[in-house]
């Protein structure tokens, strides 16, 4: 097994050496030295590479660059359970459609403080086996995974929260002023992660997922929370469709987990308080109802005790965020998306974070040397088993807390 991941490695970074050239050549520079590290991330859909260029023009001037290369996995069988080419698409997508169409809207408006909380992307390809992009490195602009661990502090939580409001406000407004526009983009964009899942295969998605959540329930103390759960699952499939057909549809981030937010630290008298926050990783964005981010990232980034001292206080903070953003965008959060409906879709769809949290406590929970070797997934039930926070009690402890407030809040 060694020797397939050594060989992997040395593919990999074969077809980042490649792709960096295939850039270069579109900036008309010549590569004089290439630097590449690999970063170690608990991260299944890419193989992440520090690029570190010195390049020279026809003049000969250096120029240096320091990117993030993002190439995707090609091992077969997880490429075709992961719906690894669709995830490509979505991002490729995010980078070349939706965030220049955002920002353009926001340039017509004369908006100067804009929405553009994501790195910058200087190349794609969406080759079969050779998917990749070339993002900004956003360490050399001071960004960097936040300093407190998961579960999240109300500091973290309440940046990220707040900058969700700004990103849906941004289809709220255009949908408003340029309905075409927006129905355009919508149209032209990939789908979600469950568009091409038949009623077979969501209902597999669903079983395992109660497998998994199932586990860390106790059968004796737990009788009416199980009972509960149970009754959610059979009309969750109804809610995961709902949520992506919702009249109130935005553009989401869709993978809310710590490792796809990186936070800035720029006040010396508070060195562990974030100043800011960027959105990365677009694989799982889609066209959904607000609360998809908001009870994903809710759920899957915050702990109990958090819950009952601020969550209540977290949502007020984001539909307030959302609700200034579109005025300042020019258009009216009462009419578009009011307070009203704003709780009436966290009751339907708040607990649709539960699924999602289930997979993000596992990427979370478990450390980089007992990652699941990619090699080895042949099934989802094998992925799922693959795990080895799967009966931890840190892990149980937190997806039960969560049902637990799922429950008490209604939300089940």
């Amino acid at each position: 097994m060694a020797s397939s991941v050594d060989d992997t490695n040395k593919e990999n970074e074969e077809i980042v050496r490649q792709h960096v050239e295939n850039l270069l050549d579109d900036l008309s520079l010549k590569v004089e030295s290439l630097e590449l590290t690999r970063e170690v991330v608990n991260n299944f859909n890419g193989f992440i590479t520090n690029a570190v260029v010195v390049a020279k023009d026809s003049n000969g001037t250096k120029k240096s660059f320091n990117w993030i290369v993002k190439t995707a996995p090609t091992f077969e069988n997880f490429r075709i359970l992961s719906m690894m080419e669709d995830c490509y698409e979505r991002e490729i997508e995010a980078y070349k459609l939706i965030f220049p169409a955002f920002n353009e809207f926001q340039k017509e408006l004369g908006i100067s403080n804009r929405f553009q909380s994501y790195p910058k992307c200087y190349y794609d390809c969406s080759e079969h086996l050779n998917e990749t992009l070339i993002l900004e490195n956003m360490k050399e602009r001071g960004y960097e995974l936040p300093k407190c661990n998961n579960p999240l502090n109300v500091e973290h939580a309440l940046i990220v929260i707040r900058e969700y409001g700004k990103l849906h406000a941004l289809s709220f407004a255009l949908k408003d002023q340029k309905p075409e526009k927006f129905l355009e983009l919508k149209n032209q964009s990939k789908g979600n992660y469950f568009s091409s899942f038949g009623d077979d295969q969501l209902d597999h998605f669903l079983g395992v997922k109660r497998k998994s959540i199932m586990g860390c329930l106790n059968p004796d103390e737990d009788k009416a929370l199980i009972k509960k759960f149970e009754k959610f699952i059979e009309k969750s499939k109804k809610m995961i469709r709902d949520i992506y057909n919702d009249e109130y549809a935005v553009y989401t981030h869709g993978d809310c987990w710590t490792n796809n937010l990186l936070f800035k630290y720029e006040n010396p008298k508070k060195p562990n308080s974030p100043t800011d926050v960027c959105l990365i990783d677009f694989q799982m964005s889609s066209f959904s109802s607000p609360i998809a981010d908001v009870s994903y990232f809710i759920l899957g980034n915050t702990d109990c005790d958090f819950r009952k001292k601020h969550c209540v206080y977290l949502l007020k903070e984001y539909y307030a965020s959302l609700s200034r953003s579109i005025k300042s965008l020019g258009s009216n959060p009462d009419k578009l998306y009011s307070v009203n409906v704003f709780r009436k879709q966290l009751d339907e769809y708040m607990a649709y974070g539960l699924f999602f949290s289930a997979i993000g406590l596992k990427l979370l929970l478990t450390d980089k040397e007992d990652f699941p070797d990619l090699y080895q997934v042949v099934t989802i039930d094998n992925l799922t088993d693959a795990f080895s926070c799967n009966h931890s009690d840190k892990f149980k402890k937190r997806m039960r807390d969560i049902l637990l407030d799922c429950s008490k809040a209604g939300y089940l």
